[in-house]
């Protein structure tokens, strides 16, 4: 039963994650709308965001006692559960990189430093 439990948390998650990974690619071409500092302002404000929504899935951890439970009595639900969280964030990463990708590059966002 717990197995199905984290089937359904990392599922749910993952739709979750294509809808932040989509709004964090509107936002960043919405804030290259400006110049200078106000795009860099919203830019790390969008980013620390979205930085807090990736790591949310492992406060599962915090608030299931069951699972807190076996992730402590059992290195493979360890495994299991961070290849899960792992596994949840592929679709919304990958939409975003063959999606979004190129055109924030053009705006200006995600170039390396040599392109810069």
């Amino acid at each position: 039963m717990i197995w199905v439990q984290i089937l359904s948390y990392f599922l749910v998650w993952s739709v979750i994650f294509i809808a932040v990974f989509t709004a964090y690619a509107k936002l960043l071409r919405f804030a290259a709308r400006f110049s200078g500092l106000v795009q860099l302002v919203l830019g790390l404000a969008v980013y620390l965001i979205v930085a807090c929504i990736l790591v949310m899935p492992l406060g599962g951890l915090a608030v299931n006692e069951t699972w807190r439970l076996a992730v402590n009595a059992s290195y493979m639900f360890h495994i299991i559960f961070l290849l899960g969280y792992i596994i949840s964030i592929l679709p919304g990463a990958l939409y975003f990189k063959i999606r979004y990708m190129e055109k924030l590059k053009d705006l200006g966002y995600f170039k390396g430093r040599w392109q810069r």
